[in-house]
């Protein structure tokens, strides 16, 4: 029926209308429909852009179906095809549901800046869950990410559990560089760091009533 329709209709055959197709049926979450639209483009050499890639990952992402969102990204991308950064941040949660830091990792270091805040710490405590919150504190460290105070909390207070030395001796190193005061009144974290792994208690970044961290200036 979709190819008949724009069989008759050789003037709707470019992307803007199918767009405004996918548009309306995204709202009626009509899956097989979509599916069929999608798969009849290359019959009448439409070419799916940013956009639709967009409402079509956002769909998968909203129905939890996140294969369809990595095959999705995969077409997209052996399309030549430039995600929106809407798509990436959409693309990020589907990995982070999944715990894919594989791919969440890269994407959150290009999406940082647009990502809502529970996203910044679902990583942190994810990674320091699967034991890889030095990947993280190596996205600092390499300035592919800006220090990210409230993110650093995050994994400073998940490790706390997880018990992880490595990670334990790269955010106390990380703070030494930053300059990141210690709050007197937070030294009973440290202690319990310490108790652990003696000598490589983690410098818990000062708090004030302002803003959830300070720097020291020199």
């Amino acid at each position: 029926e979709i190819s008949h329709f724009l069989s008759a209709r050789p003037g709707s055959c470019h992307i803007g209308f199918i767009n405004r197709l996918f548009t309306m049926l995204v709202k009626s979450m009509d899956v097989e429909v979509i599916a069929g639209l999608f798969e009849c483009l290359p019959r009448f050499k439409i070419k799916p852009d940013s956009q639709t890639y967009e409402m079509l990952i956002q769909l998968h992402f909203t129905i939890q179906n996140n294969d369809m969102m990595l095959t999705l990204s995969e077409d997209m991308n052996a399309n030549g095809v430039a995600p929106s950064v809407a798509t990436q941040v959409t693309l990020l949660k589907g990995a982070l549901k999944k715990g894919d830091l594989d791919m969440a990792i890269p994407l959150y270091c290009k999406v940082y800046e647009s990502c809502p805040s529970y996203v910044e710490s679902s990583l942190a405590t994810l990674a320091c869950q699967q034991r890889q919150g030095t990947r993280v504190i190596g996205c600092f460290e390499s300035k592919k990410l800006p220090l990210r105070l409230e993110m650093l909390d995050v994994m400073v207070r998940a490790n706390l559990q997880m018990r992880d030395k490595k990670l334990a001796t790269r955010i106390s190193k990380l703070c030494r560089t930053f300059g990141i005061e210690v709050d007197s009144s937070n030294k009973h974290v440290l202690g319990a760091e310490s108790e652990n792994f003696p000598g490589q208690g983690v410098d818990v970044p000062k708090q004030s009533s302002k803003t959830p961290w300070t720097r020291r200036f020199r």
